[in-house]
């Protein structure tokens, strides 16, 4: 199943500390070497479109609805998750964060083309 080979590599990069990880078909999954300083539970496939288009978002979204569990220290979770370079919430963010950029200016630039046309500046 891709859903589940993309939620592997999302935290196989995500945790600089180890975690253990029980997928909604039973699956269990440790990352990093020790005790697991924390155990998350997916009881249903999350679509990987909306962890893409806000991660943090979804991902609390979905525990607030019981679709994810986390058994251990949920604010060292998300620490760790934020302070990781690799991690799928700073490389969604940054992504989220670049096309809001992008439309802006892109918005912007229409903007001033019309008002450019409008005063006769560049011919229509």
């Amino acid at each position: 199943m891709l859903d589940k080979t993309i939620y592997k590599q999302i935290f196989k990069s995500s945790f600089d500390a180890p975690i253990d990880v029980e997928f909604w078909d039973g699956e269990k999954v440790s990352y990093g070497q020790g005790d697991p300083i924390a155990t998350i539970i997916l009881h249903e496939v999350i679509p990987i479109k909306d962890i893409m288009a806000h991660a943090s978002l979804t991902f609390g979204e979905a525990y607030m609805d019981g679709k994810i569990e986390i058994k251990g220290n949920l604010q060292q979770l998300v620490k760790i998750a934020y302070d990781s370079k690799e991690s799928f919430l700073n490389l969604f963010l940054n992504t989220h964060t670049r096309r809001i950029r992008v439309k802006q200016t892109y918005r912007a630039i229409m903007i001033l083309v019309m008002i450019f046309i409008t005063c006769g500046w560049i011919p229509q």
